[in-house]
C-alpha cells in the first residue's frame, strides 16, 4: 500500500496539478482553476499523511514481533521449574497468657477448664437462688431459693444438700399466701445430715403465682449441690 501511494497516486496528483492549473488544459478560468488546485492539494496532503504514518509503523521496533528462539526438547528438559507469582510463606505469630490460654508452653500441656456454676434444678420446679443478708449471728451466710412451680402441686416437699454445714432454722414462706401450713414436716437427709435440709406439707398448694422461697443459714461460704423432690 505505501508504494502504491508514493508511486501512483502522488505521482498522479502531481501529474493533475501541472496538467489542470499550471498549464490549464481544459481551459478553465481562474476561479476553477483555484478550486481544482485547491482539491488537488487536499488530496496530496492526505495521501501524505498517510504515507507517513505507514512508513513510521513499519519502522517502529515496539511494533515489530518478538523473535523467539526455538529450543530443542532436551533444553527444555533442562530447565528448572519456576513459581508462578512466588512469595515468602506468611508468618503466623499466636500470643496470649493465662491458664486456660492455647498457646501453653510447660505446665504438661495442662488446660484447666473452670466450669460455670450450676444452678438448682428438679423436674417440673424451677429454682433461683440469691444471696441474702444473715438474720443469725452465728450464720452469717445466707442463701434464698425461690422455688417455682410450672402447675399446682399439693402435697410438696423439697430437700437441699449443700456443699458445707448448716445451721439449725431455715426461714421458708409462701408467696402470697396467708394460710398456716397442714401437715407441715422438716428435717435432714441421711446420706448428708449435717449438710442438707428439707421441708414438705399438704397445704397450701403450690403455684405459679404462689411461689414457695426457702432460706438456708451456715457459718461458711456455701452453695447448693443438689436438689431433691420429697415424697
Amino acid at each position: 500500500m505505501p508504494v502504491f501511494l508514493e508511486k501512483f497516486l502522488l505521482a498522479l496528483c502531481v501529474a493533475a496539478f501541472a496538467g489542470l492549473v499550471i498549464f490549464n488544459t481544459l481551459k478553465l478560468d481562474a476561479l476553477y482553476r483555484i478550486g481544482v488546485g485547491l482539491m488537488i492539494v487536499g488530496l496530496a496532503l492526505v495521501l501524505g499523511n498517510i504515507l507517513y504514518k505507514s512508513n513510521n509503523a513499519a519502522s517502529d521496533p515496539a511494533e515489530q514481533p518478538a523473535l523467539v528462539n526455538p529450543t530443542s526438547n532436551s533444553d527444555k528438559s533442562n530447565e528448572e521449574p519456576r513459581a508462578v507469582n512466588e512469595r515468602p510463606a506468611p508468618r503466623i505469630e499466636q500470643n496470649s497468657e493465662g491458664a486456660n490460654s492455647p498457646n501453653i508452653i510447660g505446665n504438661s500441656n495442662t488446660v484447666n477448664i473452670n466450669p460455670p456454676q450450676m444452678q438448682p434444678l428438679v423436674e417440673g420446679v424451677r429454682i433461683t437462688q440469691k444471696q441474702v443478708p444473715s438474720t443469725k449471728d452465728d450464720a452469717p451466710y445466707a442463701l434464698e431459693f425461690t422455688v417455682q412451680v410450672q402447675a399446682e402441686i399439693a402435697p410438696f416437699g423439697i430437700g437441699f444438700i449443700a456443699d458445707q454445714p448448716l445451721v439449725d432454722g431455715a426461714v421458708h414462706r409462701v408467696v402470697g399466701v396467708a394460710a398456716m401450713y397442714t401437715n407441715f414436716r422438716q428435717g435432714t437427709l441421711n446420706k448428708a445430715p449435717d449438710r442438707s435440709y428439707w421441708l414438705s406439707f399438704d397445704s397450701p398448694s403450690l403455684m405459679p403465682q404462689h411461689p414457695l422461697v426457702i432460706t438456708l443459714f451456715s457459718k461458711r461460704p456455701f452453695s447448693v449441690t443438689e436438689t431433691v423432690r420429697m415424697k
